[in-house]
């Protein structure tokens, strides 16, 4: 109870002392998706249609909240600051089951103390729930072969179901058990095996029944696995970095991109599982064509599983929790310690395999279906639990090592920690900066929404300094050079990234807009002619070009033929179009003077942004569409 009280109080603090953050109640990403999908439900609306693409467990409670307390973004946080205290509770029965009351009493007081916990039950994310699911999982498997009855198998298999719809990965360890069953107890796994696998399907077949009552699909719970796959899986993958190559980093730019890019290289219309699968499809495609490439990327991502650092694929957990949770500076352990201490107790344990099965198992096959994916903290959180445990018992038998005289053992332990820690350190070689980068972004990206191009700044020159390589550091910082008021900076800027990065298309784009804006236009104009010749597939470019011929203010530059030309081959690039080239098209006819053609793609291009949520730009094409509908042309000003 100590410990539990403990826990509690650490990440109560924790959450209090996180309302600093920009990112407490401005929800990004993941968190904002979750916020979303929470106050759909809060408010009884439908929030997406069809098969879910994430599984709904943590929306649903999340929704619950919001229905009871309200959108308020401190008590979700301080019910999740309770969840996390009572899985170290957790944490302690696990391990009096299957350790000793020492270990069991270390290892959750390791877990109240841990810092990376109390930074993840205070976000919006799923991890304090899959935590304690994932801890009551072992609680029940080993409770359920401690006495076997089906009724108690059946249990087991039921946390199991009710952590798959939370996260669909851990039905890697299904096999697991099943093995382990028909180890421990023989034939009676005949009449056990099948009740835990009823267990398991009772919360999961209500979701697989909606998705295809909705949806007319065959969705076992979520269909975002064969996207997920893809994006840690092919040739511009760093293992870490969760976009899909070609679409935008933003969630529903992201979703929607990528659903439309599967339907453009199929020719059709796909069902959610279509979706999944092509990306599947195109994953080991990749495995198949670069086998080398592949392994290495596999090996690259195994050793960014058992990095030092904490990950972030967009927020860096230790550059947020220290900027505003100054307890963790009081918090020390770290995953550097926890790791090699905790392979360490799984290979001091190897005498009693038959005990300690479900636990390596656990670690082995969700270390796998992780690293088959991509790579962050979040996705590691959940073997921490048991991991602990292990760094636990190998101090116990480190202490009873020395007590028993056998020094020896322990200097061996140590040294092979030691190499541990090592290899650690050296195979995630750049990736804390890999994780703070995104950090450095997202700062900025806030500091520009809100007005205060300036900070963003510094965080920006921050991002150049980490990635010196990467162009999109420096169209960020350009940007918002160009939102200080200081265009010729923002100029020369991108100027750079040109000389550097020649056919950088963003960097073309934000050029392009910032010599419109500041009135040089046919400069503009002219660079994107250019760069059509080089690369006259180039739809973006194509689409831009359309854009500033079509609403110019110079009658000189102005071309509405040109403009239609290039807005409807950019638009039948995109199989039909996408909002900003039927935005484009639409302004090309209201500049040759078909205003009610123009109105008519105005307004499946501002439905269609609406569907992506994509407000603002839906908002633009509304006041372009008054426009239209007057019998007037769009002209940029």
């Amino acid at each position: 109870m100590l410990v539990v009280l403990t826990a509690l109080a650490l990440r109560v603090t924790y959450v209090l002392q996180m309302r600093a953050s920009p990112f407490f109640d401005h929800h990004v990403l993941d968190a904002a998706y979750h916020d979303e999908w929470a106050t759909a439900i809060a408010n009884g609306k439908q929030f997406v249609d069809g098969p879910y693409f994430r599984a709904p467990l943590y929306p649903w409670l999340l929704g619950a909240v919001y229905s009871v307390f309200g959108r308020d973004p401190l008590v979700p946080r301080l019910i999740q600051a309770c969840l996390g205290a009572a899985s170290c509770g957790l944490i302690f029965l696990l391990g009096r089951l299957v350790f000793s009351r020492v270990t069991a009493a270390l290892a959750s007081f390791a877990a109240a103390t841990y810092w990376v916990f109390c930074y993840f039950d205070a976000e919006l994310l799923i991890v304090p729930l899959i935590v304690f699911l994932d801890t009551l999982l072992l609680i029940s498997v080993y409770w359920a072969n401690r006495r076997p009855r089906w009724a108690r198998w059946l249990v087991a298999g039921t946390v199991l179901g009710l952590s798959a719809i939370a996260r669909p990965n851990i039905l890697v360890f299904v096999p697991v058990v099943i093995l382990w069953v028909f180890v421990v107890q023989r034939r009676k796994a005949l009449v056990f095996v099948p009740s835990l696998v009823l267990g398991c399907l009772l919360p999961i077949l209500p979701i697989t029944m909606r998705n295809y009552v909705v949806g007319g699909d065959f969705v076992l719970i979520s269909s975002q696995a064969g996207v997920n796959f893809f994006i840690g899986n092919n040739a511009d993958s760093d293992g870490v970095t969760a976009v899909v190559p070609g679409t935008p980093a933003d969630w529903w730019g992201g979703y929607f991109e990528s659903i439309r890019l599967a339907e453009l290289a199929e020719g059709r219309p796909l069902k959610p599982s279509e979706v999944s699968q092509y990306y599947f499809h195109k994953g080991l495609r990749y495995w198949a064509e670069q086998p080398q490439r592949a392994i290495a990327l596999f090996v690259h991502k195994l050793m960014l599983f058992w990095s030092p650092y904490e990950l972030g694929n967009n927020k860096s957990p230790r550059f947020f929790a220290e900027r505003y949770g100054p307890i963790v500076d009081y918090l020390p352990l770290s995953f550097a310690l926890i790791g090699p201490l905790g392979v360490i107790g799984m290979a001091v344990t190897w005498r009693e395999w038959r005990r300690f099965l479900p636990l390596w198992g656990f670690v082995i096959v969700y270390m796998l279906g992780v690293v088959a994916f991509f790579v962050n903290s979040r996705y590691r959180v959940p073997l921490l639990p048991v991991l602990i445990l292990f760094a636990a018992e190998t101090a116990v038998w480190a202490f009873r090592s020395l007590r028993q005289r056998r020094v020896d053992r322990v200097v061996v332990a140590a040294g092979v920690a030691g190499c541990i820690a090592l290899v650690m350190y050296r195979g995630s070689d750049g990736a804390k900066a890999l994780s703070e980068a995104p950090s450095h972004a997202l700062l900025a990206a806030f500091q520009l929404d809100h007005g205060a191009p300036e900070e963003a700044v510094h965080h920006l020159r921050r991002w150049c300094r980490i990635e010196p390589d990467n162009p999109e550091a420096f169209v960020q910082l350009a940007i918002a050079q160009s939102r200080m008021g200081k265009p010729d900076e923002a100029i020369t800027t991108l100027e750079q990234v040109l000389q550097d990065h020649p056919h950088d298309t963003p960097a073309l784009l934000a050029l392009s807009d910032m010599l419109a804006d500041d009135g040089k236009y046919a400069r503009a104009i002219g660079l994107l002619r250019d760069e059509l010749i080089a690369e006259p597939r180039n739809m973006r470019i194509a689409n831009q070009l359309a854009r500033l011929l079509a609403t110019s203010p110079d009658a000189a530059l102005r071309n509405g033929q040109e403009a239609m030309r290039l807005a409807q081959a950019a638009t039948d690039a995109t199989a039909g179009g996408v909002p900003e080239t039927l935005d484009t098209l639409a302004a090309a006819n209201a500049e040759i003077g078909r205003f009610d053609e123009a109105h008519r793609i105005a307004q499946r291009a501002r439905q269609l942004a609406e569907k992506r949520r994509q407000h603002d730009l839906a908002d633009a094409i509304g006041r372009r569409m008054a426009l239209y509908a007057d019998g007037k042309p769009y002209r940029r000003h």
